[in-house]
């Protein structure tokens, strides 16, 4: 998250002051070295802060008169453009955390289904047997379909660990995956979840239940 500058934050901080009453037009603001022991920053820090301020034609400058105060309501301008500023940054700081979350849920979800196929084969007592594969031929009904259309575990209970395009083979497939001719589907379920998967993917038909 990119975070705002220490002369942004006084600038902002001293508009407030502005529209707020405790400065009015035409008052002077305490100099750069008083605001700087106030908000314990350099001068320099000030300055920049004051040129803010300056470009949106809330205060003026003379050597003689100091730091003036010239118009309120572009003070409010100022802070209304700050504000936008930092909901879009906020909003694009939570776009890019979810991303973040979405690729270590990927990850967690990827290791896991590792850890599924390497335990499949000690499950044999309680009916699991070893990943099974069918090829998606070019007759089948469910070529154009993604993996989530196809409903698998609704209709046939199995679960689809893996997907082989093309001699590649990606491991927990995306849900929006698009099945073509020619794809192998890696999955596993009870022992009679092949006769389902074979009738499913050849001709489309199947029971579908939600236990």
């Amino acid at each position: 998250m990119k975070k705002q500058s220490r002369y942004q934050e006084i600038a902002i901080d001293l508009a407030t002051l502005i529209i707020n009453g405790h400065y009015e037009e035409g008052d002077k603001i305490p100099g750069s070295s008083s605001l700087a022991t106030k908000y314990q920053v350099s001068s320099e820090t000030i300055r920049k802060a004051f040129l803010i301020l300056k470009e949106y034609g809330v205060v003026t400058s003379t050597q003689k008169n100091g730091i003036e105060i010239v118009n309120t309501k572009n003070a409010i301008l100022f802070l209304d453009k700050n504000q936008e500023q930092t909901t879009f940054t906020s909003i694009r700081n939570q776009i890019d955390n979810a991303i973040e979350s979405r690729m270590k849920l990927n990850k967690e979800i990827s290791q896991l289904t590792f850890e599924l196929v390497n335990q499949i084969s000690s499950q044999r007592d309680i009916g699991i047997i070893h990943p099974m594969e069918i090829m998606i031929k070019d007759s089948s009904p469910l070529i154009g379909k993604t993996l989530n259309e196809c409903e698998f575990w609704n209709f046939t209970k199995s679960t689809i660990i893996a997907l082989k395009k093309e001699q590649i083979q990606c491991i927990s497939p995306s849900p929006n995956t698009i099945l073509k001719s020619g794809d192998t589907l890696v999955f596993v379920g009870k022992s009679n979840t092949y006769s389902k998967m074979i009738k499913y993917v050849n001709t489309g038909k199947g029971k579908k239940t939600d236990m």
